[in-house]
């Protein structure tokens, strides 16, 4: 899940692609609007390249607009694509003992999973917060000592079998938590 930058937050056309390294893999346009609507409002039918259909049966009509006419509903799904074809995949908190292996264990409901760490014998941070700025490492903990202490293992101990996030940004990160982990 991203936040959208603060200078994209307007009217208009935003459009994002999703590549891997130089090669763009996806590409998808959101519009937002601030414009009013009539309290009759029919939704608008589009094809997938945006133009608006007359009939919403015809296989061409594919998106279907919304308006929102209220803050959004505070939305609470955790999703990272691909990780329950993994086998076990272990969510960390920014607190010592935050900590759930999937599947065995059940998603967090008190706490935000910071990274999610799909692993066999080897294993990969992947960072599934919902904002960088919001995800350091927390000096309290949080539980019983047994799972603070599987925190600690997870980050300190497995380090070697847990490659770090490419993204500069995200791999800073990774390793304050370690350090945190290390500190235990």
């Amino acid at each position: 899940m991203f936040e959208l930058p603060a200078e994209l937050v307007r009217s208009g056309k935003v459009s994002i692609e999703a590549k891997r390294g130089t090669e763009i893999v996806a590409r998808r346009s959101i519009y937002f609007s601030d414009d009013s609507l009539p309290t009759g409002f029919e939704p608008l039918w589009c094809d997938r390249f945006g133009r608006c259909v007359e009939d919403n049966e015809a296989p061409e009509a594919v998106v279907c607009g919304s308006s929102v006419r209220d803050a959004a509903p505070a939305f609470t799904a955790f999703f990272v694509p691909g990780l329950h074809a993994t086998g076990r995949v272990i969510l960390l908190g920014a607190k010592p003992g935050q900590i759930v292996s999937l599947p065995t264990e059940s998603l967090p409901t008190d706490w935000e999973p910071i990274w999610a760490v799909p692993i066999r014998r080897r294993g990969t941070a992947l960072f599934c917060g919902t904002s960088i700025s919001r995800a350091e490492p927390d000096g309290t903990e949080v539980g019983d000592e047994l799972r603070v202490e599987r925190w600690a293992e997870v980050l300190w101990r497995w380090r070697h079998r847990i490659t770090p996030p490419h993204h500069r940004t995200l791999s800073r990160l990774w390793a304050r938590y370690q350090r945190r982990a290390k500190e235990l």
